[in-house]
């Protein structure tokens, strides 16, 4: 992996900063590790609409219980979302985006923007949303 101020002459690749600044100090750095994986994003894509259910988010990520049980945890942690109980029977939770978590909208809309525009579907894919990762656009 790279970090903020290495130089990496093998890839050809330079950077602005000076040898020996900390990526701790790179808030690009810091961002990304917040925000950079996979299923965070989807999580922050399907709530940007509002509260959604454990099942919801499950059913729209494809992700498995554990993986995304573990996802909201750590969002939680972090402040982008909050989860809410019901005493209910079954049990019922709902979560929602915070501030933090909504003000990460617009790189999520840039992210969907970017794959529409440089990353086409994989032959056999149509968008329809049968593909977890592939959901309609919000408006």
């Amino acid at each position: 992996m790279l970090y903020y101020g290495q130089l990496e002459a093998e890839e050809g690749m330079r950077t602005v900063a000076r040898t020996g600044d900390s990526h701790e100090s790179c808030p690009v750095a810091r961002a990304a590790r917040l925000l950079g994986d996979v299923w965070c994003l989807l999580v922050l894509r399907d709530l940007a609409d509002g509260l959604r259910r454990f099942s919801e988010l499950q059913a729209s990520t494809g992700m498995s219980p554990r993986v995304l049980s573990r996802r909201l945890h750590e969002m939680e942690r972090e402040g982008l979302l909050t989860r809410r109980q019901f005493a209910e029977a079954p049990p019922r939770v709902e979560y929602a985006l915070t501030e933090k978590g909504r003000a990460t909208l617009p790189l999520v809309d840039a992210l969907r923007i970017y794959g529409e525009r440089w990353l086409p579907l994989p032959a056999g894919h149509d968008g329809d949303g049968s593909d977890p990762g592939a959901r309609p656009t919000r408006t």
